[in-house]
C-alpha cells in the first residue's frame, strides 16, 4: 500500500523532485563559497532577500537564484566597464 502526502495539491514526490525550497545562510554558504558573516551581514542591509521564520534566516530557492543571476549580470557589466576604460587609455 502506498500512502501519498499531499500539501496545497502537491505531492511530496513532486516536492522531492524539484529540490530544497529554502536553504539557510549557512547551506548558502557551503554552495557559494561565501562566508557565513557576509552573508548576515548582506541579510541585515536587506541586500539578499531573506525570510524569517521566528529565529531562523532562509532563503527562498528562487530567490536564490535570481539574486545570483543579479549578481553574475551585474559583475559581467562592471567587467565590461573596466575594459573600456582600459582600452582608452
Amino acid at each position: 500500500m502506498t500512502i501519498i502526502i499531499a500539501i496545497g495539491g502537491i505531492t511530496m514526490h513532486e516536492l522531492e523532485e524539484k529540490g530544497k525550497l529554502a536553504y539557510t545562510i549557512p547551506e548558502i554558504a557551503k554552495l557559494t563559497g561565501l562566508s557565513v558573516s557576509y552573508l548576515y551581514r548582506l541579510s541585515s542591509e536587506g541586500k539578499l532577500p531573506v525570510c524569517k521564520i521566528g529565529t531562523r534566516c532562509l532563503i527562498i530557492s528562487d530567490d536564490l537564484n535570481n539574486w545570483l543571476r543579479e549578481h553574475s549580470r551585474a559583475n559581467a557589466i562592471i567587467k565590461q566597464q573596466r575594459n573600456r576604460g582600459g582600452n582608452k587609455e
